[in-house]
């Protein structure tokens, strides 16, 4: 029988073809996928993350829902130091598999370093809502709290959480030791801290931790034999050396340094952070050669390490090549512009060449992304003091030292702000404690000197300029401040001996050598002090800035014995050699405004102010000359021109003021700058009786007698302050009182200036 078939058999054979070519091909997909994956995960277990990245993605293209490849993925992008791919595989594998906590975690990381604290906290917050001890987000949580120090006792309880979970976590006993330092638990934190190391005995960090807390407290001892023990634990190891080798360098103990950079260069011969201390040792001796020897050796070693150029840069910085050093910066941050170390001298650079502003903003903007760096607020600090912002500069190098207790630095120039204020207790105090830290720091024993020579303290502070003087001989500064100390006590001799020596060891120093005449003019030897100033000058006038201030010196010498004509060519003199140096015009205004030779004081102050625009106090000085003469409108002019150049200048605010205040006009501008020069000097009676006569004008009667009445307790000599409390007094209705006033402003003087109205009024009362 003849078999026929129907018209769909042909479409089934093809679907039937179809199916077997569709899994045929799935299958291969799927073998292609699983060696993609196989291969990369053999290149990660051998290092070799770039090969890994591209069979890993060869993967997802095939599949791009692979949850194992997007995690091998991740981890190789991670490793190859590619943070931005790294983080977005994870973001893909959280959306693939948003069950994997470990992953969100992960994530959570990421954007706490980011510091994109909201989006940490709701995947950190889900995490431990779910599983509530899951130590890595613990962690996390623990880190967003830290961001607000009242959060202490919580931080404090996430961490005794985690060792309860589990007791062998290093790093939760280093975080507790942290916060019973700051909670001043001292036995508990050093507890923490060598449980942490019993956890990991091979551990630098945690040792170098230990060291700190040693050093912070102050206990030198204990803290050497905590990396004595560690050079023990790791006999092999260059790195427990170098940071021994570095605390004896910061201390200025430079042979056991030496002895310890030589170490880890015995270990290691080709150690880079060795190299690069040892050049930093010999650049403190002096010894150029030999640094600059280290340095090339390390450059030879890594011509591409960025550490290793930052370090030559600084290298550089240190020897004053600021171009050189300037350059390979540049460099660094053209490769890597987030680079912290050399964004950190980039600042110190800009600091260095005066650009302040610019300095400031980079160190800001380091705070921002590192608020934990202890180096940054330092270096802020320094830019703010040098900028004479002393407030601004005090907060951030106290946020330093409580970042970073072993930053002495930021101690030391704090104290010295503290002690440019007048605060000299704090300023001891922190010079005491920065010797703690460094015994031998020669500066610090400077400023503790200078502390206790300021108390009167005058045996200690001699004690220590002669301990600094043995142990630093080639530094003239503590020879100089003894001299100063010998001098205040009158031992004339004693302080020109101590003042030549600091003379021996750099001629230049122009402070030490007007301290010299000082001495001289002080027991009124006129003409040694003048053939001194004549045998300086002929061996050190070659710079005309030299020239100049010995020239200063001389006339003042001159002025001080009766010289006068001598003494004002000699200022003419020191103004040819050097235009630009303020002192002698200056010098040579007031001589001219002694004789009434009004209108050549005001060329003087003129000729000062085109060679030095910025000088404000040259208008002021102008400003009262024309005061005097009547001329108001141009008195103004020049006080007003002063206050553009310097807005806080207190003599132009006092003067301008009381100009105002005297001719009834602006009188609520005259009390604005009244109230401003007051506050920055407190105790100026002047400014008080500039003020209180302000408030007079304004008929404010009751606050201008308290001003005049704050400033005759300062100064019971001046007849105007009496004359203006009068004034007060009788607007109140205080007869009696006002008559007084006006009785003991005419027994001072007779005429001041508005003596006459005193007595008219006298005779009306």
């Amino acid at each position: 029988m003849k078999k026929y078939y129907t018209h769909t058999q042909p479409v089934l054979v093809c679907i039937f073809f179809s199916v077997c070519f569709f899994l045929c091909a799935c299958a291969s997909d799927t073998e292609k996928k699983e060696q993609f994956l196989s291969q990369g995960q053999t290149f990660l277990e051998k290092g070799e993350f770039g090969n890994a990245v591209i069979q890993l993605k060869n993967a997802i293209d095939i599949d791009p829902e692979s949850i194992r490849a997007w995690e091998m993925l991740a981890q190789a992008y991670l490793k190859t130091g590619d943070t931005q791919q790294g983080f977005s595989s994870l973001l893909r594998l959280e959306q693939i598999d948003p069950n994997n906590l470990d992953t969100v975690t992960q994530v959570a990381s990421f954007y706490l370093l980011a510091q994109q604290t909201q989006e940490a906290e709701t995947r950190v917050n889900r995490v431990l809502a779910e599983q509530p001890d899951h130590i890595p987000a613990l962690y996390l949580k623990a880190g967003i709290l830290s961001r607000d120090p009242a959060n202490l006792d919580q931080i404090a309880d996430i961490y005794e959480k985690i060792l309860a979970i589990d007791t062998r976590q290093p790093k939760a006993y280093l975080a507790l030791a942290g916060i019973y330092a700051a909670r001043s638990e001292f036995t508990a934190a050093e507890t923490s801290l060598k449980t942490a190391l019993e956890l990991e005995p091979e551990s630098a960090r945690v040792y170098k931790t230990l060291f700190d807390f040693y050093l912070s407290r102050g206990d030198t001892p204990a803290a050497e034999s905590v990396i004595e023990d560690y050079i023990n634990q790791a006999p092999a190891d260059p790195e427990p050396h170098t940071f021994l080798g570095s605390f004896y360098l910061a201390r200025n103990d430079l042979d056991k340094a030496a002895h310890q950079f030589a170490s880890a260069l015995k270990k290691d011969p080709e150690n880079l952070n060795a190299h690069m201390l040892m050049a930093d040792l010999y650049v403190r001796q002096s010894r150029i050669d030999d640094a600059t020897a280290y340095i090339r050796q390390a450059m030879d070693l890594a011509p591409e390490n960025h550490g290793v150029l930052t370090a030559c840069a600084e290298f550089y910085f240190s020897l004053n090549h600021m171009r050189r050093s300037q350059e390979i910066v540049d460099e660094i941050l053209s490769q890597r512009p987030g680079f912290f170390p050399a964004r950190m001298l980039k600042g110190k650079i800009l600091a260095e060449t005066n650009e302040l502003d610019a300095a400031a903003a980079l160190f800001r903007k380091m705070i921002q992304e590192d608020p934990e760096s202890g180096q940054a607020h330092y270096l802020l600090g320094s830019v703010l003091k040098k900028a004479n912002d002393f407030a601004q500069a005090k907060a951030m190098l106290s946020t330093a030292i409580e970042k970073a207790p072993y930053l002495y630095q930021a101690r030391l120039l704090l104290g010295e702000i503290h002690f440019q204020e007048g605060d000299i207790s704090l300023a001891k105090d922190h010079a005491g404690q920065v010797l703690k830290q460094v015994p031998n720091h020669y500066h610090a024993g400077i400023l503790l000197g200078n502390t206790l020579l300021e108390t009167q303290d005058i045996p200690a502070a001699r004690t220590v300029f002669e301990q600094l003087i043995q142990s630093t001989p080639d530094n003239p500064v503590a020879l100089y401040r003894l001299g100063i100390l010998e001098r205040s006590e009158k031992n004339y001799d004693r302080a020109i001996t101590y003042l030549n020596q600091a003379l021996d060891i750099d001629p230049d120093l122009m402070d030490v050598f007007s301290g010299l005449i000082t001495v001289y003019a002080l027991q009124e030897k006129f003409e040694q002090a003048i053939a001194r100033c004549d045998e300086h000058l002929a061996a050190r006038g070659e710079d005309p800035m030299v020239a100049a201030v010995i020239l200063n010196l001389k006339a003042n010498i001159l002025l001080a014995d009766n010289q006068l004509e001598n003494a004002v060519t000699t200022y003419e003199q020191a103004i040819l050699k050097n235009p630009s140096y303020v002192t002698p015009y200056l010098s040579l205004g007031k001589i001219y405004t002694a004789q009434a030779r009004f209108q050549e004081a005001i060329q003087t102050y003129t000729a000062l102010i085109e060679k030095r625009p910025d000088q404000a106090s040259a208008h002021t000085l102008i400003g009262t000359l024309y005061e005097n003469k009547g001329q108001f409108d141009l008195a103004q002019t020049h006080y007003k021109t002063a206050l553009e150049i310097d807005p806080d200048l207190i003599p132009a605010l006092n003067n301008l003021a009381y100009l105002y205040a005297e001719q009834g006009i602006h009188l609520n501008q005259a009390l604005d700058m009244a109230r401003q020069a007051r506050r920055q000097t407190q105790q100026a009676p002047a400014v008080m009786d500039t003020l209180g006569w302000v408030y007079f004008k304004k008929s404010l009667f009751d606050s201008a007698a308290m001003e005049f009445t704050a400033a005759i307790d300062i100064d019971p000599s001046n007849p105007v302050f009496f004359y203006h409390l009068g004034r007060a007094r009788l607007e109140q209705g205080r007869t009696d009182d006002a008559r007084d006033a006006f009785e003991t402003a005419l027994s001072l003087q007779s005429d001041f200036k508005g003596a006459e109205s005193a007595r008219k009024i006298l005779a009306d009362l």
